[in-house]
């Protein structure tokens, strides 16, 4: 019986559905869970104890030249594991070196890694080690990828394309029919009415590019003066950008538009905010080089039927929105393609808008389903060595 090991440094909650079905796949005494970093260990260790029958991780951290804080207890608890196969990060994080140099030198199990990245402008950090990444990428021995966009990124730096899986990001949240009245208390509390709501769901930082969000929504109202009583824009989440977008949107103000700020809003509510939206944009940007390497809210969106446009730096983009998303997605910076397309969903009639939200949910549950998760990891554990 195989025997895996997951090692991570961080535990979101939408991957605890995953986690769950893991274990029920291959039994509770065969997955085993390994806490990288020692941020907030004491959340981390209460959420993966509720989980893993064989959660662990160390408070004693080396920190090595090159950056990466490597345990001592992390090592020897790898080794007394003795896991036949290791999921873990992408070699971006320094860390997965080490991993590496553990689960392939001193343990010969498999080697899983985890990766969300794709071609972008990269960093002269990254540029600088990616010699390094590209050589344990090859000499892994599987990489999961989230769509064809990420898996061509994996084989264009020589990883063997048979060894590269598409391995879905999803999302548990689901509609609610139950919220119907609380969803009605959020437009009263914001005094909406009718108004057709375009969402942005995520933090308020640079890199998000809410800027050209708001550039595009100013332009559409100053060009079709009708969607300043048609539309609201509703900005959810919270971040260092705050104060600049408040600004920012003062302009929009000025034309008679309207623009919320919902600050942050907790995950278990979010799904009354998507079924209020009539769209959502994540209109991320490259800056510094880094992008969004999938964008979680985009299947968020989707799972309410909601459309969604996205820039080129989202991964998502290359995963779901490749149906009948794929018409809607922009170049990054660019408030002109926003606008045309904040203009094009604006104006579907509603027999259109509808065909669009049903081809929406057909291609999302074909993308969001832990079912390709558990068959990918067992044609894994059932391939041949290399």
């Amino acid at each position: 019986m195989p025997k895996l090991l997951l090692i991570s440094n961080w535990l979101p909650e939408y991957r605890i559905p995953l986690y769950e079905r893991i274990i029920d796949e291959f039994g509770k005494e065969n997955v085993c869970y390994l806490w990288l970093h020692e941020s907030d260990p004491d959340n981390i260790s209460r959420k993966s104890k509720k989980i893993f029958e064989n959660s662990h991780f160390s408070k004693k951290y080396l920190k090595t030249p090159f950056g990466p804080k490597i345990s001592i207890g992390f090592t020897k608890k790898v080794l007394k594991l003795k896991p036949t196969h290791v999921i873990t990060l992408p070699t971006t994080y320094l860390e997965t070196w080490y991993i590496w140099f553990i689960v392939k030198k001193l343990l010969d199990a498999k080697l899983i890694l985890w990766d969300e990245e794709f071609e972008w402008i990269k960093s002269f950090k990254r540029r600088l080690i990616m010699p390094i990444t590209s050589y344990i990428n090859k000499n892994s021995d599987f990489i999961l990828v989230p769509s064809n966009k990420h898996a061509l990124w994996q084989i264009n730096q020589g990883v063997c394309e048979a060894d590269v899986f598409l391995f879905p990001n999803v999302t548990n949240i689901g509609k609610d029919t139950k919220n119907v009245n609380e969803i009605q208390d959020i437009k009263e509390k914001y005094s909406l009415k009718d108004e057709k709501i375009i969402t942005y769901v995520g933090q308020l930082i640079p890199r998000k590019g809410i800027t050209y969000l708001i550039d595009a929504y100013y332009d559409l109202l100053v060009e079709n003066p009708k969607y300043v009583s048609e539309t609201c824009l509703m900005i959810v989440g919270d971040g260092i950008s705050k104060i600049e977008l408040f600004k920012k949107t003062e302009k929009i103000l000025k034309v008679g538009g309207r623009v919320i700020f919902t600050g942050q809003i907790e995950n278990s509510e979010l799904v009354k905010y998507y079924s209020l939206s009539y769209f959502g944009v994540v209109p991320s940007v490259n800056i510094n080089g880094e992008a969004e390497p999938h964008a979680l809210v985009v299947n968020e969106f989707m799972a309410l039927d909601k459309p969604v446009i996205t820039t080129n730096m989202v991964g998502a983009t290359y995963s779901l929105c490749t149906g009948s998303l794929k018409d809607f997605r922009v170049r990054e910076k660019s408030s002109k393609d926003i606008k045309k397309q904040l203009t094009k969903i604006l104006n579907m009639d509603p027999f259109s808008y509808q065909n669009l939200q049903k081809s929406i949910n057909h291609e999302f549950i074909q993308y969001n389903n832990y079912s390709i998760n558990i068959k990918v990891l067992n044609k894994i554990i059932n391939k041949n060595t290399k």
